[in-house]
């Protein structure tokens, strides 16, 4: 709130004093922000504002920055019909060399051509994307594609499980919270393909908490994610166990959502031995046990049953050679976790 504040301050002033440069670099971000809170209709009307002065003061970028800023408004007000108002932009751009102004458009025309039902050209302008944000290493820009290439891989048919969870990783790592809530949704769509609804029912639930406390609307990616994947999770589980799963789900904070999401997942490539044999499920646990946890109080804090605790702990007794708790406990406090 603070970063739009000033930046409505910002872009006023510099019409003001005719300064073309800083009208430029506060308006994108000033965009952006009125986009994701959710209010198109006053990002529409600042582009509008801004569109004559820019036009009149020419300079490096100015005309692609205003394209760009019109395609964002037109992409979270209706993505499904932005590919038209997306597709030049990107052109310009790319024509130009704006790596950063053309990994955006790149992104956004990915959505926008998926949520037109074409994926395959909406996989083409996510890699696009992709190369245009590795080229000046934006952590953000790389995220935001490879996000929208896994939404694009599910509906192709394609398993893009490993690349998902890495995106939300780096977007938490990154304290990109809003693409942490994009990624959750992801991650729960998988999951919901799965057959695992309750866990989906959760992340989802963990997804909207994330939202709400930023007060954020959902991003035109995550629409297209939440739509048939909440009918899919509320048609594989009773009434009650949905709404047991998202209270579940709701008492989530970030951190406690993304170690949720990835607990089950780990590096393909773990020693059989060892710490770093244990899958992020089994450290969990060890970390709680070492606290003096019951198997019961553990499986209330990671949302899993007390006979999933004891495999796990049965697991990680093999993998580190101990014979009981206290021997783990000690171990773990030695190791640091």
């Amino acid at each position: 709130m603070t970063q739009l504040l000033c930046q409505h301050l910002v872009a006023p002033q510099a019409v003001g004093i005719g300064e073309p440069v800083s009208a430029n670099g506060a308006l994108l971000p000033l965009v952006r922000a009125l986009c994701q809170l959710g209010r198109t209709e006053e990002a529409g009307a600042v582009v509008a504002a801004h569109e004559p002065f820019l036009a009149s003061h020419p300079g490096l970028g100015t005309a692609e920055v205003l394209g760009l800023a019109a395609a964002i408004t037109a992409f979270w007000a209706e993505p499904a019909a932005a590919a038209d108002r997306i597709e030049p932009v990107l052109a310009a751009a790319a024509s130009a060399g704006v790596a950063s102004l053309a990994g955006e458009a790149a992104a956004m025309l990915a959505v926008a051509r998926l949520a037109g039902a074409d994926p395959k050209g909406a996989r083409a302008a996510a890699d696009e994307a992709l190369t245009w944000a590795e080229a000046i290493g934006n952590r953000e820009a790389a995220v935001t594609a490879t996000l929208a290439r896994c939404a694009i891989e599910r509906v192709l048919g394609l398993d893009p499980s490993d690349d998902a969870h890495h995106a939300l990783l780096d977007a938490a790592g990154a304290g990109l919270r809003p693409l942490v809530s994009d990624a959750l949704d992801l991650v729960a769509g998988l999951a919901a393909d799965a057959g695992r609804a309750a866990f989906a029912a959760r992340l989802h639930a963990a997804s909207r908490r994330l939202r709400c406390e930023l007060g954020a609307s959902v991003s035109p990616l995550a629409r297209l994610l939440r739509g048939a994947d909440a009918q899919a999770v509320a048609a594989a589980l009773s009434a009650l166990e949905l709404s047991v799963a998202w209270e579940e789900g709701a008492r989530l904070g970030l951190e406690q959502a993304v170690a949720y999401a990835t607990r089950s997942r780990g590096l393909r490539t773990r020693p059989k031995a060892g710490w770093n044999s244990l899958t992020p499920a089994e450290r969990d646990v060890v970390v709680l046990a070492a606290r003096g946890l019951s198997n019961k109080a553990i499986g209330v804090e990671l949302l899993i049953a007390s006979g999933t605790v004891r495999s796990h702990l049965r697991s990680v007794f093999g993998k580190r050679a101990v014979t009981s708790r206290a021997e783990l406990a000690a171990q773990a406090v030695q190791r640091g976790l």
